[in-house]
Formats: C-alpha cells, structure tokens, sequence
C-alpha cells in the first residue's frame, strides 16, 4: 500500500469519524430537547392537576352553597303557604264578625221599631 492510499483510507476513516460525531451531537441534541419537552409537558399535567383539583373543590363549594339556598327556598314555601292559610283564615273569621255585627244591627233596629212602636 502506498502512503497515498494509507493517506486517503485515514482521510474517509476520519471523515466517518466526523460523521459518527456529527450524529451523536445531534442525538444528543434531540435528546436535550425531548427531555425539555418531556419536563414541560410534566409541568402543564401538574398545573391541570391543581386546577382541577381547585374546580372541584369550588364545584362542592357550589353545591353546599345551591343545597343551602335549596333549603331556605323551601322554608320559605313553608312560611309563605303558612301566612296564606291564615290570611284565608282571617278573612273567613272577619267576614263571620261582618255577618254577625249586621245581624246584631238588624236586631237593635227592630228593637228600637218595636220601642218606637210601642
């Protein structure tokens, strides 16, 4: 062999050399960059967790909150209904006392006629 070709198998031996280098700085590269990725993508799923673990907690929150209005709605129905009956209740028993004092009135004006008359 003739120190060209020695020359020449070194050169392509120091060129895939080169190449092979190439490649591994680029993997590693990748491999960088995946990792960044990988950790970002962690983070976003950490941050989805506490944010649904806030909507959840504000969605019990909500509910305790529409369960209490809940409640007072229907004490309210309750007293409501309450006040109606004894506003019927009134009104029938005023309208007895009504009957009652004109019938009262009818028998003091016969007793008057009946003393005017006598």
């Amino acid at each position: 062999m003739t120190f060209e070709e020695i020359q020449k198998i070194i050169e392509q031996m120091l060129a895939v050399q080169r190449e092979l280098q190439n490649g591994q700085e680029q993997l590693q590269e990748r491999q960088e960059q995946l990792q960044e990725r990988q950790e970002k993508l962690q983070e976003g799923q950490e941050e989805f967790k506490e944010r649904q673990e806030k909507l959840q907690a504000a969605q019990e929150r909500h509910e305790r909150i529409l369960d209490r209005h809940e409640r007072v709605l229907e004490r309210q129905e309750r007293i409501l209904d309450g006040l109606i009956s004894y506003s019927f209740r009134s009104e029938s028993a005023q309208f007895d006392l009504e009957e009652q004092l004109a019938a009262l009135q009818r028998r003091v004006n016969r007793i008057e006629n009946q003393a005017d008359g006598s």
